[in-house]
């Protein structure tokens, strides 16, 4: 079974202060490669670090490798 993930989810593995909030079986399915995201996932994703970044909740030098 797949688990379609969309930016609010993934964000809590690299926002420290969303820490906790990480779905229960996300980093599972992750690494089972049993998880499809939407086509706009990257975008969302792009835009979720530069507004973390600006908002102060992620340093520049973690923005850069949260996109690598």
């Amino acid at each position: 079974m797949s688990l379609v993930v969309d930016c609010s989810a993934f964000g809590a593995l690299f926002l420290e202060d969303e820490a906790g909030t990480v779905l229960p079986g996300l980093p599972e399915a992750l690494a089972r490669g049993d998880a499809v995201v939407p086509a706009h996932f990257m975008l969302e994703i792009a835009s979720t670090i530069q507004t973390a970044t600006r908002r102060g909740r992620m340093p520049a030098a973690g923005a850069a490798d949260a996109a690598a």
